[in-house]
């Protein structure tokens, strides 16, 4: 059978994958610490790491979308950086070849800006030559490179983490089924898995 347009099951991947790394948090919590789902971001844990989660295929580029989102909702004026140590976009996608963003957990903030506004400059230089209208991607680089969202950006891009190449839904609840069923019977791990 042919899949509808409006086919769901890439949306429902995602909450399955962002829900177990939930659990794998929950596990790592200790006294006094809150998890929240969906609340101030994707995975949340109290006064501490804030993660956005994303399950996709293609490659990280410089100038992928989600990148350039997750550090837009960090910088939006509701979100509360100064309360987390750590922002972390943890992404099932590989860098791409010629990606400089791969070096980005190893730069300094100042490296980090300049990294950014050089992937903000050839993206407008692209438009420019094309002719094209600015891409979603484009108007959102824009937007975190203003001078409005200068000072947050620089607290901003000291937290943030990438953690790249996770494994893939299947292999992730695998993993998750068999870590935290251990001493269960085998035949009951799937039924203890999924209450969890």
């Amino acid at each position: 059978m042919a899949k509808l347009a409006n086919n769901a099951t890439r949306l429902l991947e995602a909450i399955n994958y962002q829900l177990i790394v939930t659990l794998e948090h929950c596990f790592d919590l200790v006294e006094g610490q809150t998890l929240w789902l969906e609340v101030f971001g994707d995975v949340t844990v109290s006064d501490s790491v804030q993660i956005e989660v994303k399950n996709f295929m293609d490659d990280l580029t410089d100038g992928h979308i989600n990148f350039w989102n997750t550090l837009k909702n960090w910088l939006a004026p509701r979100f509360k950086q100064e309360k987390y140590t750590e922002l972390i976009l943890l992404t099932t996608q590989s860098y791409g070849a010629n990606a400089d963003l791969c070096h980005w957990n190893d730069l300094s903030g100042e490296d980090r800006l300049a990294l950014l506004t050089r992937v903000l400059n050839n993206s407008e230089a692209r438009i420019a030559d094309s002719g094209k209208k600015l891409s979603k991607s484009v108007k959102t680089q824009q937007f975190v490179m203003s001078h409005e969202c200068r000072p947050s950006l620089l607290d901003v891009i000291e937290k943030i983490k990438i953690v790249s190449d996770e494994p893939d839904l299947k292999t992730r609840a695998m993993d998750a089924r068999s870590r935290f069923g251990k001493g269960i019977d085998q035949s009951k791990r799937d039924d203890y898995f999924q209450s969890l």
